[in-house]
């Protein structure tokens, strides 16, 4: 007989045990009989972090081939609000690169726009 979720909460907290899930059966005391705990919502969590995880991983690969700096060290380096570089960088007037889907700035690119400015 399978439980619910709140059947199985209920006959765990009653029962006092710590039941950990590892998708096995577990024999719960009482008229809690058997329970298969679905892990198919951890497992797609693991597998989320796990794709996080592989797209942090090129992207740190893909930094350290294109290299440059992200729009917040840009913004640090020119002394402006980040708000302010995206319009730049969408009009063409600061030079830079979309790199799954987070804008790379180059040094000298910043170091040309400066120099436009300072004239």
């Amino acid at each position: 007989m399978a439980l619910s979720q709140q059947e199985y909460d209920e006959a765990q907290r009653k029962s006092g045990l710590d039941i950990h899930d590892h998708g096995e059966t577990v024999e719960l005391p009482g008229n809690a009989s058997k329970y298969q705990k679905n892990t198919k919502e951890n497992n797609q969590m693991a597998s989320e972090e796990q794709h996080e995880q592989k797209l942090q991983k090129l992207q740190d690969r893909i930094d350290g081939i294109i290299g440059g700096y992200s729009v917040p060290e840009a913004a640090r380096i020119l002394k402006v609000k980040e708000s302010t570089i995206y319009p730049m960088l969408q009009s063409g007037d600061l030079v830079g690169h979309k790199v799954l889907g987070s804008w790379r700035i180059k040094e000298q690119d910043i170091v040309t726009w400066a120099k436009a400015q300072a004239s």
